[in-house]
């Protein structure tokens, strides 16, 4: 089923990640108590709740007698770990990554405008009437308030608070997820039926030089292990434009993604290659990987 809410109304912050991290290596059972969670975290009882959410919506954490780290959360968040502080992008990406893709009551958002919005541009407005539209076939109907309320989050999460167009983000961001530029502000306009303006959104759908390489070549093993598992094969086509693909998650063009395949024997160490001898461009998957080993990779260790 999809989901509208359990974020409490709140993007995931910056500190969130490594503060409930370091908390539960102490204690996997802390949010049983939210009370004692509001204390050692520092925050209101909503917060806890959100942060809460974000772990686990992230893949930080898992539900295990508790909450524990994942392998990847293990890998890059642990004392000893790759980015413990939040301080490479790469880390950003991985988390927008795993949101996109949770794969069991996924974010109706994340799910719908990254996937399924095929539109150049659009509104505040327009989100939120689709969303309510969609919400309102589900067996329980959600309120307009829940829905726009899932907009807001979803907005907050990649637009910066009260950046504009061309204005710098660097001391601005709610979220770091912001820091990616994945939506920009391209105008304004105004709202059906209203006089009032609203800004007009866009997708930065352009090569991402801060994805290298061999992250990349991680992103393709999510989506290949994730949809995938049982094919020997994928098209260039898909990678670029099938439902949580790396083309429409991370909105990189097919060409894009068609130079980056020219170098994927050797970035992913032989695991797949590049075959365009064929009509149908596509990856070969020569061998089995290892998810972490290729994180490992991704960071340069």
């Amino acid at each position: 089923m999809l989901r509208f809410s359990g974020h409490e109304t709140f993007p995931c912050r910056y500190s969130w990640i490594p503060k409930a991290y370091e908390a539960l290596a102490c204690n996997p059972h802390l949010f049983r108590d939210e009370a004692e969670a509001m204390v050692e975290l520092g925050v209101g009882k909503n917060m806890v709740r959100a942060i809460r959410f974000w772990i686990r919506a992230a893949k930080i954490h898992t539900e295990d007698n508790g909450l524990v780290p994942t392998e990847l959360g293990k890998a890059i968040f642990a004392k000893d770990g790759i980015d413990p502080y939040m301080e490479d992008i790469k880390t950003n990406w991985i988390i927008h990554w795993n949101i996109a893709n949770i794969s069991k009551n996924p974010l109706f958002a994340w799910r719908h405008v990254f996937n399924h919005w095929h539109h150049p541009e659009f509104t505040r407005t327009e989100l939120e009437s689709t969303f309510f539209t969609e919400a309102s076939t589900l067996d329980r109907p959600l309120s307009k308030v829940t829905t726009d309320q899932h907009v807001d989050v979803f907005l907050r999460t990649y637009i910066a608070k009260g950046v504009g167009q061309d204005e710098a983000i660097e001391d601005s961001l709610d979220c770091p997820l912001a820091e990616l530029r994945l939506i920009k502000i391209v105008g304004e306009r105004s709202a059906k039926g209203s006089k009032q303006r609203e800004p007009v959104y866009s997708f930065r759908y352009e090569e991402k030089e801060d994805i290298s390489s061999n992250l990349f070549v991680f992103f393709i093993n999510d989506f290949w292990s994730n949809n995938r598992a049982n094919e020997k094969t994928i098209t260039l086509h898909d990678l670029a434009y099938a439902e949580l693909s790396p083309g429409q998650l991370l909105k990189i063009p097919e060409q894009s993604i068609r130079n980056r395949l020219e170098n994927i024997e050797k970035n992913s160490g032989g695991a797949f290659s590049f075959d365009d001898s064929s009509t149908v461009q596509r990856i070969v998957k020569n061998k089995n990987t290892n998810r972490i080993e290729l994180l490992y990779a991704a960071y340069g260790q």
